[in-house]
């Protein structure tokens, strides 16, 4: 309990987390057909393992996330990614 009250106020803090390094790297060149086959892909079996998550755990109470927080990342990421779209191509 005493964790998750700690991680709400971070979330909720201007403080700024480092990703990990996996997920900070961005290539110079995507090509949008292979990653949308990509996104399919890992789409539909994202949607197997939660209808199963489903399934197993439907009687059982489940924790929320805090989401709230991710809105501002989200916004972020939509305008740095409109800004590199309009000023190089993809």
């Amino acid at each position: 309990m005493i964790r998750l009250k700690f991680l709400n106020i971070a979330l909720k803090s201007n403080l700024k987390f480092t990703a990990p390094p996996t997920t900070a790297t961005m290539p110079d060149r995507i090509d949008f057909q292979e990653l949308k086959i990509k996104w399919g892909t890992i789409r539909s079996s994202f949607k197997q393992v939660v209808d199963d998550y489903l399934k197993d755990f439907s009687s059982k109470r489940i924790m929320k996330h805090p989401i709230d927080h991710h809105r501002v990342q989200i916004e972020d990421l939509i305008n740095n990614f409109s800004k590199k779209v309009t000023s190089k191509k993809l």
